[in-house]
């Protein structure tokens, strides 16, 4: 009998499983237990780079020698997988939808069984949401029978997939920081701003600052993707810079995306404005301007802020001095004395903030070039926030 020839002339090997439907208010999936042979044949995974200025793709790097050492696991007598691979099934690897004759088929069954028509496994119609590492360590070992759960979303489109990998992973050790939280912001585009919770209010700042050529972080703030354009002199994770943000306007962030978001909310406000009941012992200094959504008042202050630190502790003489200001701990402690600042002022007027601005000039930036005394430590961060203060006190 001939072999039936699909596109990429790729055997076509027809498979059917069984799964069960999931329904969680962000949307359905099916989970359902495929091999690691099949897996390898069907997936593929959609790196996290720069294009054109924007991120595309969902996943970190592969780490070859992460996959080896997971690949020694699998051969071991102790191999065990619970926890599901997540998958978006049907856009092909350049994130457009496949073509009707390849599509993974949901036939139902009852009300939560169904069976999964998989028309040709060898196509390469699974992106790989989380779990890469996992998966990839099945194609260095010899045991690749072995059955793995799946998450199945049908038809996720980049943006979704970005989405639901971020909020895996997002208070995870092993994910940079900063992509996840540059991931969260593909849906700055998607979401009513009333609705941005804390942090992807600060993702927004964050892309703002890297992006304009007048901001004092213009091409500083690191996303840890592929082709990345950043300045040779000095930058930072940009999860440094968000996380500062955040201090400002929330102390739970997490809590607080919870409330603006909740489907079940007995309360008669909306988006942001849920949360002027909620946390009232939250005095991050620029909450209140946040639950106000006057984001163009926050980004001002931010500006003031960091235009004059730039012009003072920025310059070509104190960063070719090294100057701990340009490095993660100074830029913390930076956040952290400016938060000290606003909480003690009487109102956060751009009078008080100039007022601020001008203290630092008494300052003499050669002290943070003292590598003895300010080392990358917490120990480190705490000093160079002490002397901040105790030379601004009163000013």
């Amino acid at each position: 009998m001939m072999m039936n020839l699909v596109r990429g002339y790729k055997m076509s090997e027809e498979i059917e499983i069984y799964a069960f439907k999931v329904s969680q208010p962000y949307g359905d999936f099916f989970q359902a237990a495929i091999s690691a042979e099949n897996l390898l044949k069907c997936t593929y995974v959609n790196q996290a780079q720069m294009e054109d200025g924007e991120i595309t793709g969902v996943q970190r790097k592969e780490s070859t020698p992460r996959a080896l050492d997971i690949a020694k696991f699998i051969d071991s007598d102790e191999a065990a997988f619970p926890n599901s691979i997540i998958l978006s099934v049907n856009y092909e690897a350049d994130d457009t939808p496949t073509v009707e004759e390849n599509k993974w088929r949901f036939e139902r069954i009852d009300d939560v069984l169904y069976k999964i028509i998989i028309p040709n496994i060898n196509l390469k119609l699974c992106s790989i949401i989380d779990g890469q590492h996992r998966l990839l360590g099945f194609r260095y070992s010899n045991n690749k029978s072995i059955q793995l759960p799946c998450s199945i979303y049908d038809a996720l489109p980049p943006s979704g997939q970005a989405s639901i990998f971020s909020t895996i992973n997002f208070n995870q050790q092993k994910v940079p920081k900063s992509l996840a939280y540059r991931l969260f912001g593909y849906s700055l585009d998607d979401i009513s701003r009333e609705y941005w919770p804390p942090d992807l209010l600060a993702v927004y700042f964050s892309e703002k600052f890297n992006n304009a050529e007048d901001s004092p972080f213009f091409n500083r703030l690191k996303n840890r993707v592929l082709n990345e354009e950043i300045e040779r002199d000095w930058s930072v994770s940009s999860s440094v810079f968000i996380d500062g943000v955040l201090s400002l306007i929330s102390k739970n962030p997490r809590s607080d995306r919870y409330t603006i978001n909740a489907t079940n909310s007995k309360s008669s406000e909306k988006g942001r404005k849920r949360l002027l009941n909620e946390n009232v012992n939250d005095i991050s200094p620029l909450r209140a301007i946040y639950i106000e959504g006057n984001d163009r008042a926050i980004e001002q202050v931010l500006n003031i802020f960091f235009k004059s630190v730039s012009d003072i502790f920025w310059t070509e003489d104190c960063i070719a001095g090294k100057t701990v200001l340009i490095r993660a701990i100074g830029i913390s402690a930076l956040f952290q004395f400016l938060r000290k600042k606003l909480l003690d002022m009487d109102a956060i007027t751009i009078i008080n903030l100039n007022s601020l601005c001008q203290s630092l000039n008494g300052i003499d930036p050669k002290e943070f070039t003292k590598k003895e005394i300010y080392q990358s430590t917490s120990v480190g961060k705490k000093k160079i926030y002490d002397f901040l203060i105790e030379n601004t006190m009163g000013k």
